[in-house]
């Protein structure tokens, strides 16, 4: 910081200008993340709206994205929890769709997979959590039709008061059909779920 003062001073003295008459922009060099461009979708007035082939599109490549979280948070001045969550498909072919999903897309058929994540939760070293976090964990909180056709989707890792949330939808593929939940994990490694 000193140097970069420093040289800012120097600069404008050069140029004969006091430094309070002028600024000089520092370029970021830093590298930034990759945004992930999607497919491109058909305007309308409530924005942007996805194509028929664009979405089933985009579900079958969700099949390959893996979703990794490896991150740090400050519990307080002398703890710190750590989380690896590691979010994928289980190429199971274990839900088939009924037609009622299908018929805007001209399919008869179409049989999709289910997503787990692998979750660690680790104060300072002490593992506090360990496991598989699956659609059956949500399942007292599911109707009928999540049970039978949701996905464990777009998880979502936050720490609000020393609890660690997990946000999920579980939604049912090619539709607006799903809900929200959330996961939370203590410090002690209990479970805790709850719909939004």
């Amino acid at each position: 910081m000193f140097s970069v003062i420093t040289l800012s001073v120097f600069i404008m003295s050069c140029s004969g200008q006091s430094a309070n008459n002028r600024s000089v922009v520092v370029k970021d060099t830093a590298p930034k993340a990759k945004v992930k461009q999607y497919p491109h979708h058909d305007e309308g007035d409530d924005g942007p709206t996805p194509s028929i082939s664009s979405i089933l599109d985009d579900v079958r490549k969700s099949y390959k994205d893996t979703v990794k979280v490896d991150t740090t948070f400050l519990i307080n001045r002398d703890n710190k929890m750590t989380v690896k969550l590691r979010h994928y498909c289980t190429y199971d072919n274990k839900i088939n769709l009924p037609a009622r999903y299908l018929k805007i897309y001209n399919l008869s058929k179409f049989q999709t997979h289910d997503f787990i994540s692998a979750l660690e939760v680790t104060i300072n070293s002490r593992v506090v959590f360990k496991g598989l976090i699956k659609k059956e964990d949500f399942e007292k909180l599911l109707d009928d039709e999540l049970k039978k056709y949701a996905v464990l989707m777009s998880p979502n890792v936050k720490l609000s008061n020393n609890i660690l949330s997990i946000q999920y939808s579980l939604s049912v593929p090619l539709s607006d059909v799903g809900k929200v939940f959330t996961m939370k994990i203590d410090t002690s490694g209990n479970k805790h779920i709850t719909a939004d």
